[in-house]
């Protein structure tokens, strides 16, 4: 009966274990031979059926399984919580903001909005506003309101670039000293006449879309991720498993670099060379597949893979709007020919010297819209394989020097008939228009659509001013306080391409009036200073804060010509601190000339450069005194 039990009866069994309806039914009997080793055998083991089964009293013979089932306390344990460490990209949050008395509520938000680079969106707000300018529906003008008015309503949102400015916008309903309730559209400043408090919520990632979308237009990538990178031109579904991927990728790079390599052999050694797309198509999808795994080691492969191919260093003028639509044109050169670029901002105040920039990764440089110092193109043109100007200032050939010194692998374009944008504008499209083969038609109509734009980016470079409403665009470009510095913006040139030319002058008409009181303003604050201490006449100047500063060219303009009505010279000079240098014992002069007065030469002798009627420079609040006092001891 033991043996019987042992082998019919263990819980190994599975017909014991999987058929409840056997658990009672006498065993069969055991095979006649070998029932002696059987029995040995069952003296021999453990006797494993006594732990699942017990046997009732009198001989009876019954059988009776003991109870299955889990041990008391042998439950799952409970998973740990899940902590979310940061809100979703896509997650409001919630904001009580103050307003100050005197100040502007449109701005102050409009600022909010620029500097978090988040979308604003007004619930509610209280307080007292005063001199309100609405626009109401039907109405055959704007409707200004003077007096103290308090907030019954306020909704609307701001956005910050690439957005354009229409989409923006504030409505407010305001209640009179009298009862009358008046509301509309608010456009011109909106006042606090004490605290306003607004009620708001901020929002990030928010997508622009403009409608209707075009037939070709590409599907966005669908949301969530997958165990596996998506590749252009393949479907996720369609994708080889892992190793014969690899192998695949590592095919093509092979063949793309052989092919690299013999066409070379048969090109002049002054010829520009791009690595095919075969090439670069390895080197991006394994940067983008491998460059997050620093910790497993593979960190070290991806950065071996990108330094195999130069890239091009492009030195734009900063933070002028010439410059950088400058940068812009070479921007949609390069990502048309899928050739790897690198741009770096370029100040007068604080050039780049050679030693700043990874050479040993560069191949070619192009400095646009300015030089930099003295021998500094020499000195580029013997480190890189070619160095490219375009630029339109006076003292860029001046910098320069003669073209002997300058070395082969150096090509200029100077022209100050141009500006630097529209320069920069002429020959990245030529350039991609020689090496069309039918794949670069999207960008060069890109091109084409923003012809206008650089247009009106000349025209106030250039202080020419003849397109209709120029000076209403270049205040409403100001207004939308783009950060032209693409290490700190990288969404900068999608910012530019978004621009709308039509919605930038509605938002430069809009400010030019309030602008216009400040620099009258700051006229009556203008003083009397002796240019190089005397050496080099006499003008008006004034002191400008950083919100001035950034309206230097139309009050220089103004303050020029207050000066000549004052038998000075006809230049105006704006004197201001620059928050970058970090040195307050350092101020920036911006001179500003009309007619043929030529401001280069006071700027070239204190290091600095630019146009005839327009220059700048870096001089010491101490010399600058002396400025001062000069003009008095003349006086």
């Amino acid at each position: 009966m033991t043996a019987h039990l042992n082998l019919h009866l263990n819980p190994h069994n599975h017909q014991y274990n999987h058929h409840p309806f056997l658990h009672h039914q006498p065993p069969p009997p055991a095979p006649p031979s070998d029932s002696a080793e059987q029995s040995s055998s069952s003296d021999a083991k453990p006797p494993t059926a006594a732990a699942d089964t017990t046997t009732a009293e009198g001989g009876g013979g019954e059988v009776r399984r003991r109870p299955r089932g889990r041990p008391a306390g042998s439950k799952n344990k409970p998973k740990p919580p899940i902590i979310i460490t940061r809100d979703s990209a896509n997650a409001l949050r919630s904001h009580v903001i103050e307003i100050a008395a005197a100040s502007d509520v449109i701005d102050c938000i409009t600022a909010f909005a620029h500097r978090r680079q988040r979308g604003i969106c007004i619930l509610s707000g209280t307080g007292t506003v005063a001199n309100v300018t609405l626009r109401q529906p039907g109405a055959a003008a704007n409707v200004t309101l003077q007096g103290r008015f308090e907030i019954l309503s306020l909704s609307g949102s701001f956005l910050p670039p690439p957005a354009p400015p229409a989409a923006s916008g504030i409505s407010v309903y305001l209640a009179g000293g009298q009862g009358q309730v008046v509301g509309g559209g608010v456009v011109g400043p909106l006042l606090a006449a004490g605290p306003v408090v607004i009620i708001a919520a901020s929002f990030g990632n928010a997508a622009y879309e403009r409608l209707p979308l075009e037939e070709d237009e590409e599907q966005p990538p669908p949301l969530g991720g997958g165990g596996m990178t998506q590749v252009q031109g393949f479907p996720p579904n369609m994708l080889p498993p892992e190793p014969a991927f690899w192998g695949f990728i590592l095919f093509i790079f092979i063949v793309g670099l052989s092919f690299d390599l013999a066409l070379d052999a048969t090109m002049p050694h002054e010829s520009e060379s791009i690595p095919s797309p075969l090439v670069l198509f390895c080197i991006q999808f394994l940067g983008k597949r491998l460059g997050s795994n620093k910790e497993e080691g593979i960190g070290p492969i991806t950065a071996a893979m990108n330094n195999a191919v130069k890239k091009s260093a492009v030195l734009y003028h900063y933070p002028c709007p010439d410059g950088t639509f400058a940068a812009l044109a070479a921007h949609l050169y390069f990502s048309a020919t899928s050739s790897p670029a690198v741009f770096f901002p370029n100040t007068v105040y604080s050039p780049i010297k050679a030693e700043q920039l990874p050479l040993h990764e560069i191949r070619d440089v192009y400095l646009l819209d300015f030089v930099g110092p003295s021998d500094f193109v020499q000195e580029l043109s013997s480190m890189a394989e070619k160095v490219t100007v375009l630029d339109h200032h006076k003292t860029a050939l001046e910098a320069l020097g003669n073209k002997a010194s300058l070395g082969k692998n150096v090509m200029t374009i100077i022209d100050m008939a141009r500006s630097g944008a529209t320069i920069a504008y002429d020959y990245f499209k030529q350039k991609l228009s020689e090496g069309n083969t039918g794949s670069h038609e999207s960008t060069l109509s890109e091109f084409d659509r923003m012809r206008k734009l650089y247009d009106y980016i000349e025209d106030a470079d250039l202080w020419k001013w003849r397109l209709e409403n120029s000076k209403a665009f270049s205040s409403g470009l100001k207004d939308l306080k783009i950060e032209y510095d693409f290490r700190l913006n990288p969404a900068l040139f999608q910012q530019l391409l978004a621009l709308d030319l039509e919605s930038v002058i509605s938002q430069g008409m809009m400010s030019l009036a309030h602008k216009q009181k400040l620099i009258s303003e700051a006229l009556e604050q203008s003083f009397e200073i002796a240019l190089g201490g005397g050496e080099f006449g006499r003008c008006l100047a004034v002191n400008a804060d950083e919100a001035l500063s950034e309206l230097r060219s139309e009050l220089g303009n103004q303050l020029a010509c207050k000066s000549q009505d004052r038998n000075l010279r006809g230049i105006g000079a704006i004197v201001y601190r620059v928050p970058e240098i970090e040195n307050d014992e350092m101020l920036k002069i911006s001179l500003r000339s009309v007619k043929d007065e030529d401001t280069t030469p006071i700027s070239e002798k204190y290091g600095g450069g630019g146009h005839r009627n327009a220059s700048s420079f870096m001089l010491s609040s101490a010399d600058f005194e002396r400025w001062k006092a000069h003009s008095r001891w003349f006086q």
